[in-house]
């Protein structure tokens, strides 16, 4: 990591990165968010509301793995999807490999500073990913060997996620 010294502040370089621009962590997630529980909904609110500053968070809802595939297809081809726009695409599933909090941290940060700042993450529904998803991701990432509802992964991925805009602020 570069850093720099101007003054009597010290800049870090990925630190500069944040602020130079918007960064963007898409999450596409088979299911409905009408159907998360409350207490979910409200840690994923306090999550969303810290990160707020820092990156935009986009969370998409898909009917089902053919609406997943589509999108996460959308994610690749530059502009097509919309809000979505293309970067490093993570898949999550039980299989994938685990990491630590600090190991994550790495794989997020280098996947934001290598795509142009954006990061985009698929949770899939009751039968897991399709291989297809799987296949065209960038890396496939466990939370733990258990089985979680889509809306628990998405918290434990947002918390993550903050956790690791944490680490990036000491680093």
């Amino acid at each position: 990591m570069f850093s720099r010294r101007i003054g009597s502040k010290s800049l870090c370089m990925s630190s500069r990165l944040q602020a130079s621009r918007q960064l963007t962590v898409n999450i596409v997630v088979v299911g409905s968010k009408q159907k998360t529980d409350t207490w979910i909904t409200l840690g994923i609110d306090v999550f969303e509301s810290r990160l707020k500053p820092i990156m935009k968070l986009n969370t998409v809802y898909v009917k089902n793995d053919q609406q997943l595939i589509k999108t996460w297809n959308d994610i690749k081809m530059k502009g097509k999807g919309g809000d979505i726009g293309d970067g490093v695409r993570i898949a999550l599933d039980e299989n994938g490999i685990e990491n630590t909090s600090h190991e994550f941290h790495k794989i997020f940060y280098k996947g934001i500073e290598s795509s142009g700042s954006t990061i985009s993450f698929a949770i899939g529904g009751a039968n897991g990913l399709p291989v297809e998803i799987k296949k065209s991701s960038s890396y496939v990432l466990s939370l733990s060997k258990m089985t979680w509802t889509h809306q628990m992964a998405r918290l434990l991925l947002i918390e993550q996620i903050y956790r690791s805009s944490e680490i990036q602020k000491v680093s």
